[in-house]
């Protein structure tokens, strides 16, 4: 009887031992995090250690945009200390690049009674439209995105290429960790973005991403 309690004894502080190396290995872990948009970036805070991981950067288009600067910490104080990371309870989140929305941020000009949605035959409904489209054609790849159907140059209306798309991340004071995988990074989940050039030719682009002293 004695070893057996024993055994359940060394099976506990087994137990506990691990969740406490899961823990401090991923500062960012906890069951009730939450996500928080500083800009352009999409960072995951965790309420067990109050530390933060950069999860999602969403690209404008821009050349400059190529170039991503993680904060020391978030707007109310929360160190970001990893690139990537592990959320909810440890499930690994690769760093990764998406297209920003072309209507993000878009406030329509006119609405309906009480900021309701106006009906479609309203006189000022085409109105939001334009205001919509003029607001969309603002970004620069808007209208040049080519969904990747495959090698065949045929499938397309121009004549295709495959680059990839060098991003430069500067990580702030308190980064630690950094959980990318290149080969695994998408574009909006899928595995290249074609954009239009000005000759008619499509380039299918695959984000590099490259964390500075962290390569």
């Amino acid at each position: 009887m004695a070893v057996v309690k024993i055994r359940k004894l060394l099976s506990i502080i087994l137990s506990s031992m691990m969740m406490c190396l899961l823990f401090t290995a991923c500062p960012s872990v906890s069951t009730h995090g939450r996500n928080v948009r500083m800009g352009d970036l999409d960072v995951y805070v965790g309420q067990l250690g109050e530390e933060a991981c950069a999860v999602e950067y969403y690209w404008d288009g821009t050349e400059e945009g190529l170039t991503i600067h993680i904060p020391d910490c978030t707007d109310d104080g929360v160190k970001i200390t990893e690139i990537g990371g592990h959320i909810n309870i440890g499930v690994p989140a690769l760093f990764s690049v998406s297209i920003k929305p072309f209507d993000e941020g878009f406030e329509a000009p006119y609405s309906g009674a009480y900021g309701q949605p106006l009906p479609e035959d309203s006189p000022y409904a085409s109105e939001n439209e334009k205001a919509l489209e003029e607001y969309m054609s603002g970004n620069p790849l808007y209208g040049r995105i080519v969904r990747y159907e495959g090698d065949d140059e045929s499938l397309y209306d121009g004549p295709i290429s495959f680059e990839d798309l060098e991003f430069t991340v500067y990580p702030g004071q308190y980064v630690q960790n950094v959980l990318i995988t290149n080969y695994e990074n998408r574009f909006d989940a899928e595995r290249y973005i074609g954009i239009k050039q000005e000759d008619g030719s499509i380039i299918f682009y695959t984000p590099v991403i490259t964390v500075v002293g962290f390569e």
